[in-house]
């Protein structure tokens, strides 16, 4: 047990030790990404980059490396939709969190773990960029429930982050601010249910958000625990359309500036 405990712990001064060199091969493809004709495959490598890091950052227990890696993420999903005329926007805003990478590296190497300055400008950013969006967390195993409701949602100017685990979900409901949570009941070993029940006793509530739970069960229950419930529960079907469209009426309108 012991000689694992000690492999685990060499491995993670490694990836520590590299980490330098991982966020230059990053940063090296987002500023390729102004060359013209260089464009896709320097953005390719520069995603494929920045996911391959959030793994590893996960698989060694740095989550404040996943948690930037996640937006950085979310920032080139941005900048691959929109258009080009946006690119020096989102490529400045990807160095920015190369920054924040180099500046968490400085804090790891030097065996620190005090991350709160970082996630102070991590959501600072978010403000930022997100300011008169809806962001939205979907979590469903099913990507056809994920992609009835993504379509529904499009037409409310919200940004829908994607994923299928429920813990995965959780580690950015800690770090990151949304305003709508939506969750399958079904979705592995943390279920719906349960990762709702987590964000409330987390307080993570007091931010607003918005929880909704989609469920193919016929049977709700009306007795609603006040510190657990989501705040609507929703049936699979025709119906759940028109309920997520009632539901983001109401919240569009209190985004708007």
């Amino acid at each position: 047990m012991n000689s694992t405990v000690s492999v685990l712990k060499k491995l993670k001064q490694d990836f520590i030790s590299e980490l330098p060199e991982k966020i230059d091969g990053i940063e090296e493809h987002i500023l390729a990404c102004s060359e013209g004709d260089n464009y896709d495959e320097a953005f390719q490598e520069a995603y494929r980059k920045t996911h391959s890091l959030k793994g590893i950052g996960g698989t060694f227990g740095v989550p404040i490396i996943t948690s930037i890696c996640h937006q950085l993420e979310d920032v080139l999903n941005l900048w691959d939709k929109e258009a080009l005329g946006m690119a020096g926007s989102h490529q400045s805003r990807c160095l920015d969190y190369i920054d924040l990478l180099r500046q968490s590296c400085e804090i790891l190497q030097e065996g620190g773990e005090d991350f709160e300055h970082i996630r102070e400008i991590q959501h600072q950013f978010q403000e930022e960029d997100f300011k008169n969006k809806l962001r939205v967390l979907l979590v469903d195993s099913s990507r056809t429930t994920r992609e009835i409701c993504k379509q529904t949602i499009q037409a409310y100017h919200a940004e829908v982050i994607e994923m299928t685990d429920g813990y995965e979900a959780l580690g950015r409901l800690l770090n990151e601010r949304f305003d709508v949570l939506i969750a399958g009941k079904e979705i592995g070993p943390l279920n719906g249910q349960m990762l709702i029940s987590i964000v409330s006793e987390l307080a993570l509530n007091k931010r607003n958000l918005k929880t909704i739970m989609i469920t193919s069960s016929s049977q709700q229950s009306s007795r609603k625990k006040p510190h657990s419930a989501p705040s609507l529960v929703v049936k699979k079907g025709v119906e759940m359309i028109n309920e997520l469209e009632a539901q983001f009426d109401a919240l569009s309108s209190q985004k708007k500036p």
